[in-house]
């Protein structure tokens, strides 16, 4: 009943746990939470998760910029893109995503842009601002 990170993992590794049931927050962009995983006495259990693909974006000016992600219909913060983005890749969860920027010198929302693009595992985009 607590949410309490007790422990961070590196992908790849086993480790040893007291038995019973976990909420997890698989530390990706998006976020991946699993809840209740159960270990077990003397068993291994293994948490997969889908295999990221990359995504680099490319701008020749400064730019405020965020990354969401499609869930449910819904957009959900990602990140934030650092304000001199000029090539800057990114390893993201496979879905639906939307870039929302603008220059820094541009001073109203109509200046406002969006580029949708889908992430697929083990595959790369490119994506010029």
């Amino acid at each position: 009943g607590m949410t309490k990170t007790i422990n961070v993992q590196n992908f790849n590794t086993s480790l040893k746990y007291l038995v019973g049931k976990y909420d997890l927050e698989i530390l990706s962009y998006p976020r991946i939470y699993l809840k209740e995983v159960v270990v077990d006495q003397s068993r291994t259990t293994t948490v997969n998760i889908p295999q990221p693909g990359k995504l680099s974006v490319q701008s020749d000016q400064d730019i405020y910029g965020d990354i969401y992600y499609w869930n449910n219909n819904k957009l959900e913060w990602v990140l934030k893109l650092p304000l001199n983005t000029r090539r800057e890749v990114y390893t993201l969860q496979p879905g639906s995503y939307k870039i929302v920027y603008r220059n820094k010198t541009a001073n109203k929302a109509v200046y406002t842009f969006e580029r949708d693009f889908t992430i697929n595992s083990g595959s790369a985009v490119n994506v010029i601002l």
